[in-house]
């Protein structure tokens, strides 16, 4: 079931590859494995021909890119680094896994943003800076070939300037149970140190 060279480069299929071909300026592009996916077939055939006759583009989902985000920060950055990533792209992932991370729009995560309305104004930034840097990160080492994430926007949390009560810092202080930590801990409320002038 070979198309001869004549014929028109409509798809067809090799039975003894088991995949739909079509070709194209002389060259054979594989459309799609297995005899049934002739839906599969026709999608990756108006995109080849959509392209110029360049080879399909393979979808990449939205679980996968947050999948190599994860993995690159572990081994570039830290465990802590990776687990927020995987903590905070974990509820996207879990609404919009299968999506073709190339189709994903600001509008995809909005919507998604709505389904949370208990989320404050700090968890929706950090949230939207993470999604946001999982695709970039995609994008920068080409594991997508668009990402349409770049013009979301993220409104910065306002920031709160209340006072600790004296009450409060006297439960504080009354919870730690390590003598360093105490001491080191009363030094820092003393001095009005940051931790990393200490």
């Amino acid at each position: 079931e070979i198309m001869p060279s004549g014929r028109p480069s409509s798809p067809f299929y090799r039975r003894d590859r088991d995949v739909w071909i079509t070709r194209i300026n002389g060259h054979q592009i594989t459309l799609a494995h297995g005899k049934a996916n002739r839906l599969a077939t026709l999608e990756a055939f108006y995109k080849v021909m959509a392209s110029g006759g360049k080879e399909a583009p393979t979808k990449v989902t939205v679980a996968q890119v947050a999948d190599y985000c994860i993995k690159w920060t572990r081994l570039n950055r830290s465990e802590v680094t990776a687990a927020g990533y995987q903590r905070l792209l974990g509820s996207f992932v879990k609404a919009h896994g299968t999506d073709d991370a190339c189709l994903v729009t600001p509008a995809t995560i909005g919507l998604w943003l709505s389904t949370h309305p208990t989320w404050g104004p700090t968890t929706r930034y950090n949230v939207i800076t993470h999604v946001r840097r999982a695709f970039n990160l995609a994008l920068k080492h080409k594991v997508i070939a668009v990402n349409n994430v770049t013009g979301i926007e993220n409104p910065v949390p306002p920031l709160h300037d209340e006072e600790i009560s004296a009450e409060t810092i006297s439960k504080m202080f009354a919870g730690i149970r390590s003598a360093k930590f105490l001491n080191f801990m009363t030094f820092l409320y003393e001095t009005g140190c940051r931790v990393g002038e200490a």
